[in-house]
């Protein structure tokens, strides 16, 4: 059922009875038109207005923050092509010295910067790479193979994995050689555990423990 709302004419002082919000509305007495302002549809639109705005303003900051962040990146890879470039020229400086001079300490040692750069400069890129990819390192669980599956599927979820399975291997019958318990494996997505690598934290973390069958 339609809202029945009246309205005083502006020009006779008549009461006009409404039954719709929208258009115009004739005075029965003067005969005068009188526009309808339907002020929920006004609210409407300056509320539309106000969210189009918002929208606006944050595609204007998520559009600097992702521009800042391709300018960090760049940043980023000409430091590596820096850095590579030197290792490359102390190695090779290094060689050229122990061809010159037959075998001498500054080649040795030139060799041995240019080496230990590379290894540097591959930890760093493996960090900025998890940096930028939202990867995780995996954790260090020493010598595994000795350390209970608890504390392993413990230490995994403590740094950030998010879908651990832990999978009895059932290959036990006396228990000597081998601890019920014991970890017999780890991978980690289609990889085997490394502590030194960094894998996605949504990544499927497998532990395979001893078992009695």
């Amino acid at each position: 059922m339609a809202k029945v709302t009246s309205i005083t004419c502006p020009y006779c002082g008549a009461a006009i009875v409404l039954k719709d919000m929208s258009g115009k509305a004739v005075c029965e007495y003067c005969r005068s038109e009188v526009p309808i302002i339907n002020e929920n549809e006004t609210i409407i639109r300056h509320v539309d207005e106000a969210g189009l705005r918002k929208i606006e303003m944050e595609r204007e900051l998520q559009t600097k923050h992702l521009e800042q962040a391709e300018s960090v990146r760049s940043s980023i890879r000409r430091a590596i092509k820096i850095w590579a470039v030197a290792c490359a020229a102390f190695f090779g400086l290094g060689i050229l010295l122990l061809i010159i001079h037959d075998f001498s300490y500054p080649g040795i040692m030139c060799i041995f910067i240019g080496l230990f750069g590379c290894i540097l400069g591959s930890d760093w890129i493996k960090k900025i790479e998890a940096r930028e990819t939202g990867k995780i390192k995996a954790p260090s669980v020493g010598e595994y193979e000795k350390t209970d599956v608890g504390t392993v599927s413990m230490a995994f979820t403590a740094a950030g994995f998010t879908n651990v399975k832990t999978v009895p291997m059932r290959d036990l019958r006396i228990g000597v050689l081998k601890r019920a318990g014991s970890i017999g494996s780890i991978q980690i997505g289609d990889k085997d555990y490394s502590s030194n690598d960094y894998y996605d934290p949504n990544a499927l973390v497998v532990i395979s423990y001893h078992s009695y069958s």
